[in-house]
């Protein structure tokens, strides 16, 4: 899967509460979760789901809630939930705790790997100076991370 149609109606539910298109959010969040749970295999239990408190629809916590069914949606997809946590912030995660970073952490960014630092020192120590890091540090920010 590139982008699924659980990926689009989440974005489009958050791209609605930001102002940047036009619709209603919360139709939009709940299509997310109904083709999420139908790409899972699970989309009869729909009904039951959408009714949870923490699920429902709540203008008040809706940037949270969709960021939590986003990173649901695409937990199994590689890097897309992980850039969209470090993006908005939803869930609210804890690095487990035997966590394998310095700072014992979720890590923020991939590192570079020791072939790009052997074979490519130059370049790679300018990158990592553009980005502000003293090291290839994981818990540094790149500049979308919010």
């Amino acid at each position: 899967m590139i982008y699924t149609s659980a990926q689009v109606a989440l974005s489009m539910a958050e791209a609605v509460l930001d102002g940047w298109i036009p619709g209603n959010a919360q139709t939009l969040y709940e299509q997310g979760i109904q083709a999420s749970l139908n790409q899972y295999g699970v989309g009869a239990g729909y009904a039951q789901y959408i009714t949870n408190s923490v699920v429902a629809y709540s203008a008040a916590t809706a940037k949270s809630q969709i960021g939590t069914q986003r990173w649901l949606a695409t937990y199994l997809q590689g890097y897309e939930g992980w850039a969209n946590w470090r993006r908005t912030g939803f869930p609210a995660l804890a690095p487990a705790a035997n966590a394998q970073t310095e700072s014992g952490q979720i890590p923020r960014r991939q590192g570079y790997s020791s072939t790009e630092r052997d074979l490519n020192g130059p370049n790679y120590d300018a990158a990592l100076a553009r980005q502000g890091f003293a090291q290839d540090d994981l818990d540094g920010r790149v500049w979308w991370d919010n």
